[in-house]
């Protein structure tokens, strides 16, 4: 599974659907659309046509599709790439900032991050508690 050099394997960012790509406003979105049904989302979202496109697992011509697929990802931000993606399961997500992160919904639910209050400096929680 691992026979080729760092960074152009199946899991290392090698293929174009399992790989970060830079957005128009210098955000970064994540794919991990691994299988043939959230590869389909992606190409969807991304408004690329699947019989344009070499097979998926076409690993000689995943460089070719990256950088294709980075193109598409650097005409828009990552605002409008989630809104083109939230709710689909395309397995496409936002990289959020630290400071993102902890006014993420899914974050504050949980408690992960807290505000020091004397210095009113958001913390992680186990930067507090110790990691348990």
């Amino acid at each position: 599974m691992w026979q080729q050099p760092r960074g152009q394997n199946l899991l290392d960012g090698g293929a174009p659907f399992y790989t970060t790509y830079k957005t128009a406003d210098g955000g970064f979105m994540a794919v991990g659309a691994l299988e043939p049904q959230f590869y389909k989302l992606l190409i969807k979202g991304l408004g690329l046509k699947s019989d344009e496109l070499p097979h998926q697992m076409s690993m000689s011509d995943w460089p070719e599709m990256k950088k294709r697929f980075a193109d598409v990802f650097a005409k828009k931000t990552k605002a409008e790439w989630c809104q083109i993606f939230d709710g689909t399961d395309a397995c496409v997500t936002p990289v959020l900032t630290f400071e993102e992160a902890a006014h993420h919904d899914h974050n504050k639910e949980r408690g992960s991050f807290i505000t020091e209050e004397e210095h009113g400096e958001v913390m992680r929680c186990y930067q507090l508690y110790g990691d348990k």
